[in-house]
């Protein structure tokens, strides 16, 4: 489970970050559902939280739903239903 942890400096949110078809790199604040994007992790990243700050500064009440409990999963789907699984001997 993800939870956004707050200190006395700020609080730590929890992204993912993955690449789009474009070529570039999303990252996505999973408790406030805010994104941005930038031609490397770090730069996604970066452009995330400053998106997050300017999001946070006009809607400081929103800072609450940082306590929002997230699963993160990892899941797989067949593209095709012509592609059938592995046969274990």
């Amino acid at each position: 489970m993800a939870k956004a942890r707050f200190s006395k400096n700020g609080i730590t949110f929890n992204a993912d970050v993955y690449p789009d078809e474009d070529g570039f790199f999303v990252a996505r604040c999973v408790q406030l559902d805010i994104a941005s994007q930038g031609k490397t992790v770090d730069e996604a990243i970066e452009n995330l939280k400053e998106a997050t700050e300017l999001y946070l500064d006009a809607y400081p009440e929103k800072a609450a739903l940082g306590n929002r409990f997230f699963v993160s999963a990892t899941f797989e789907v067949l593209q095709n239903a012509k592609i059938t699984p592995p046969v274990r001997a």
